[in-house]
């Protein structure tokens, strides 16, 4: 439909912009005999992110939440950098729920445990963005919605489960459902990119360095 706009209004300017996406296709799609649409590519400050593999692969079963919490006490206990966020990735809302219960019954000290996810209250959802007191290390439970369209401060650890509720096409339903799969390699990158946003990070993927090959 815009294809068939531009040749009618020749004068309109139309611009696609994302972090993510082939601008190959685009240019392919939208070129004309005479012309090719321009390609400018804008690159922010980002910085170095440690990438540290897990030896196991994730599974459906749901035994990564487990692993992911464990993994963020680790984390919490060993690393030198004590009031450096720890972002955890995790597929719904219920997950993130059970996490921080999970977590809080460890009793660990100076941490504020938190979860974010699309269908919190937004006073809820707010609590994320709001400083903590010195000494005091920021726990997000969260799902792939802060995977390119919400930034927390303060978040230098991220732990990725290889896990998100996507949406695929069920063919016996003839609808979209939500099914827990394992996570593409760009998502992969893309929650890497969250513990480098604004000083250099550690990335803990709960997987193998194979699996995301």
């Amino acid at each position: 439909m815009i294809k068939q706009c531009l040749s009618q209004r020749p004068e309109l300017r139309i611009i696609i912009t994302s972090a993510t996406i082939e601008p190959g296709i685009f240019v392919d799609f939208f070129k004309s005999s005479c012309s090719s649409p321009p390609v400018y590519r804008v690159s922010g400050k980002t910085f170095p992110v440690e990438i540290e593999y897990g030896s196991e692969n994730p599974s459906e079963e749901g035994d990564y939440i487990d692993r992911a919490v464990k993994k963020a006490q680790n984390v919490h206990l060993k690393e030198n950098d004590k009031e450096g966020g720890i972002l955890v990735f995790l597929t719904s809302g219920l997950e993130t729920e059970k996490a921080v219960q999970k977590f809080e019954q460890l009793g660990e000290k100076n941490v504020v445990v938190l979860q974010h996810h699309g269908r919190l209250p937004p006073h809820e959802q707010k609590k994320v963005f709001q400083d903590v007191p010195p000494g005091v290390r920021k726990i997000v439970f969260a799902t792939n919605v802060v995977e390119t369209s919400v930034t927390i401060p303060g978040m230098k650890f991220v732990i990725d489960s290889g896990m998100a509720k996507i949406a695929i096409y069920d063919h016996k339903k003839n609808k979209q459902v939500l099914k827990v799969m394992q996570i593409s390699q760009s998502s992969a990158n893309q929650r890497k990119g969250r513990a480098g946003r604004t000083s250099p990070g550690k990335c803990f993927r709960l997987y193998s360095e194979s699996f995301y090959k």
